[in-house]
């Protein structure tokens, strides 16, 4: 699949502005479903299936995403095979974390694993979702392993993976100090990932609470409250929360 351009706005210009640009993704999706009477075989349709769903999943339109990503097309991905099958199986499993539903999760990246050749982004997405079924020392193992096959020198996410599984083996001094050292880096070179940014620094509000550090983490938690008030709106659970941590510190 080549040219997916829906789902690579960064959704990232404040709640109204979102909710505009993703209905103009859907009503231009609609008319190309439309002008191919719905045949998920028609030239363009299960690329534009894939894109506007991964869309929906960026911009937390769960139910909508959910619909997209029917079994019929989730069946059409694999029988098409790499990199279709591959594509859709890895938007499906985002779409479960964010569902809340986590062993769905780590079934289809397990399935992904399984279909692919070994790759670092395979392995930080089994880390994440095992860290969060609380496999803390398997999604150590991971994100270590994600690390070696890109050579061995951790980038500034693979800091943040790291200390989150620390933090949540008990190692909170550690996990502080990586992302301590991921932040700065974050902050100069995704300058233009606000949310992302706002991301890091509700998980170092995290690890300073989980250290019993609370003036630390309310700080951080009110900066990614912020960012994400402006960049995703009040009503996404992003903001949720980040307002959530602060009223625990």
């Amino acid at each position: 699949p080549s040219d997916f351009v829906w789902s690579s706005h960064p959704f990232n210009g404040g709640e109204a502005e979102n909710a505009q640009v993703l209905r103009g993704f859907e009503e231009e999706y609609g008319r190309l479903l439309a002008n191919a009477s719905g045949d998920l075989r028609a030239p363009g349709i299960l690329r534009a299936t894939l894109d506007f769903g991964a869309a929906c999943v960026k911009n937390y339109a769960l139910d909508k995403a959910d619909a997209l990503l029917s079994p019929a097309v989730v069946d059409e991905c694999r029988q098409r095979g790499m990199p279709w099958d591959l594509k859709c199986l890895q938007d499906l499993a985002t779409l479960r974390f964010k569902q809340h539903r986590q062993p769905e999760c780590a079934e289809l990246l397990e399935e992904v694993a399984s279909r692919s050749p070994p790759h670092p982004a395979t392995q930080e997405n089994l880390g994440t979702v095992y860290n969060s079924l609380g496999k803390h020392r398997l999604a150590l193992e991971c994100f270590q392993k994600a690390i070696e096959m890109k050579g061995g020198r951790p980038e500034k996410e693979d800091l943040w993976n790291l200390a989150l599984a620390r933090k949540n083996l008990g190692e909170h001094a550690a996990a502080i100090e990586t992302l301590e050292s991921a932040l700065p880096l974050f902050l100069k070179e995704s300058a233009d990932k606000p949310v992302t940014i706002a991301k890091v620094h509700d998980s170092l509000a995290e690890c300073f609470l989980a250290a019993g550090q609370a003036a630390d983490a309310s700080g951080h938690f009110r900066r990614a409250a912020e960012l994400h008030a402006a960049h995703v709106g009040e009503r996404s659970p992003l903001y949720g929360g980040a307002v959530g941590g602060l009223s625990r510190a």
